[in-house]
């Protein structure tokens, strides 16, 4: 039922994605483990704010930021918690409303700071790093993609990148 969710949601039937995940959630399918529901909340999170993004209204995004902080709140750690993570930061980040942006703030640096190893913390260490730069804080931004490293492959490259056009920017080529 998971795959068939996926499967709706790349396949832009949001609206069907979303009926899915709320039976699966009810379980019309059969009981769930805690960890078996993060990614259904996630998936869930991603069906809401991109049903509710058609026309550029932001209708789903309330929505899916509650999904996506059931999983950031769980007693537990999965993988899909680092990817709701990234998701409710890139989308939080943008919200009118403060308290939801220093939350955003919060778990993009919790995501930063933490000792996984994995794409969606590289992910959460660029965003930030740029993040940071553009506000006038390079040291740290610059400290942030430093900390890369080249075991994460493309993210490293794309760490390395970011060094050099800040320094451009800045116009000092060693990145300081």
């Amino acid at each position: 039922m998971v795959l068939l969710t996926d499967f709706y949601y790349v396949t832009q039937r949001y609206a069907n994605g979303e009926a899915l995940c709320r039976e699966m959630l009810a379980g019309q399918f059969g009981g769930l483990r805690p960890l078996q529901t993060d990614y259904i909340h996630y998936i869930f999170g991603c069906c809401l704010y991109r049903d509710g993004w058609k026309g550029g209204n932001f209708a789903g995004r309330s929505p899916a930021l509650d999904q996506w902080g059931k999983v950031l709140r769980a007693n537990h750690k999965t993988i899909t918690m680092f990817r709701a993570g990234v998701a409710f930061y890139n989308m939080g980040r943008h919200s009118p409303d403060l308290k939801i942006r220093r939350e955003a703030d919060d778990i993009i640096e919790q995501l930063v700071t933490s000792n996984a190893q994995n794409r969606y913390v590289y992910t959460a260490r660029i965003n930030w790093s740029q993040h940071l730069v553009n506000q006038g804080h390079r040291a740290e931004g610059f400290a942030i993609l430093r900390n890369v490293p080249k075991s994460a492959g493309p993210f490293y490259n794309i760490a390395q990148f970011d060094l050099r056009q800040f320094a451009k920017q800045a116009g000092n080529n060693n990145g300081q």
